[in-house]
């Protein structure tokens, strides 16, 4: 049994679907999310089934609500954090100025995890897609721009290869610092969830039509989190995975986390 573990976009699909599997095994769940009626209904159904749980207002697109749901959370240890939600489809930028899914999908959660680090005591969860690996580089201009797909799916794929690579180089941070915490990547798949809420009508259906359910997605997520894992692994279907060669890219990694840090305002030493 975990003793508190928090994860984002725990309102539905997969998030929704871990958060519940959770509580059942007696985890003390952290409902992080920005959509709060939804979220305290989550928590009702799970405190109503004898588990446990809180809400905590969060919204990865506003590096301020970053900060400050880090800031809510105190000083008790996590266990373990899933950085669970996304987005697909949505064109525009952040409040902050990036492009809607790299500032939703990696900047925000970066810069959450980096600053509940000092309190993890178990291993963070990152959700990754196999669309990571049809893009082969980031173009650093085009994430402080608005999305120019029109589907927004190629800037998806841009996320989910920061999201990995970040993954990677965390990894290779927490061994150089001999710290006890792991970094793993869990891909559930191609999941119908809400995620894809903003993808246009047709496609959105086309795309999604024959896509695993949520519960069937939270599988590989919930081994990430309570399994017996490698430090730095990535997992498809709760079974060991190759990332791509570009997301592994040492150089890739130290240049994203470098500019992640300078746009989410995080010092670096020199």
């Amino acid at each position: 049994m975990l003793s508190r573990v928090v994860v984002t976009g725990s309102t539905s699909g997969v998030g929704l679907a871990l958060s519940h599997a959770l509580a059942r095994s007696g985890t003390h769940v952290v409902l992080a999310a920005r959509d709060l009626v939804r979220a305290a209904a989550v928590r009702d159904s799970i405190l109503a089934a004898g588990g446990r749980a809180e809400v905590l207002p969060l919204d990865l697109a506003d590096l301020a609500s970053v900060r400050a749901a880090a800031h809510a959370l105190g000083d008790a240890p996590i266990e373990c954090l899933v950085n669970n939600a996304a987005i697909a489809g949505a064109r525009g930028t952040t409040r902050d100025g990036f492009e809607i899914a790299f500032g939703t999908n990696h900047l925000g959660p970066c810069l959450f995890t980096r600053l509940l680090l000092p309190r993890i005591t178990g291993r963070v969860v990152h959700l990754g897609s196999g669309s990571h690996a049809s893009v082969t580089g980031i173009d650093w201009e085009r994430c402080t721009q608005g999305t120019r797909s029109w589907t927004g799916i190629d800037e998806y794929a841009v996320s989910k290869l920061a999201v990995t690579a970040f993954h990677h180089e965390l990894t290779r941070r927490l061994r150089d610092a001999r710290s006890p915490v792991l970094s793993v990547l869990a891909d559930p798949g191609d999941v119908a969830t809400r995620a894809y809420r903003h993808v246009p009508w047709p496609v959105r259906v086309w795309m999604t039509r024959s896509m695993k359910t949520p519960d069937e997605g939270a599988e590989t997520p919930l081994f990430c989190v309570r399994g017996t894992v490698e430090h730095g692994g990535a997992y498809v279907d709760a079974r060991p995975d190759t990332t791509s060669a570009t997301s592994r890219d040492p150089a890739l990694g130290r240049a994203l986390w470098s500019r992640s840090a300078r746009w989410v305002g995080l010092a670096e030493p020199s």
